[in-house]
């Protein structure tokens, strides 16, 4: 849980840095908050952290994941909707090719 911990962290905290992936889809008030509480984590790991009960990191991932799963599902949102947009529309047009090619359709059944 600990090495869990550690390493949300640091994915969190690289891709909300001012040059990360997740930059634009983070809330700036939430997102200098929630930097603040993983660089308190991170230091935390290595001091006190380093033989804390189980039920700690817990807690502490717990807290993360509520606030970094929703920044993570709209980037991924964001990063795939082009691409679904786009083959959405490539289906469109091949099943409106093949209902113009079918000759023995009537137009009721088209529609």
């Amino acid at each position: 849980m600990r090495n869990d911990l550690e390493a949300y962290s640091y994915e969190m905290r690289n891709n909300l840095d001012d040059y990360g992936s997740f930059v634009n889809y983070c809330d700036p008030a939430i997102r200098t908050t929630f930097l603040g509480e993983i660089s308190e984590t991170i230091e935390w790991l290595y001091a006190d952290g380093e033989n804390a009960p189980l039920n700690d990191y817990e807690v502490r991932i717990d807290k993360f994941r509520k606030i970094g799963e929703a920044i993570r599902n709209r980037y991924r949102f964001h990063e795939a909707f082009p691409s679904t947009v786009q083959e959405y529309d490539k289906l469109v047009n091949k099943i409106s090719t093949k209902l113009g090619e079918n000759t023995t359709l009537t137009e009721e059944s088209r529609e």
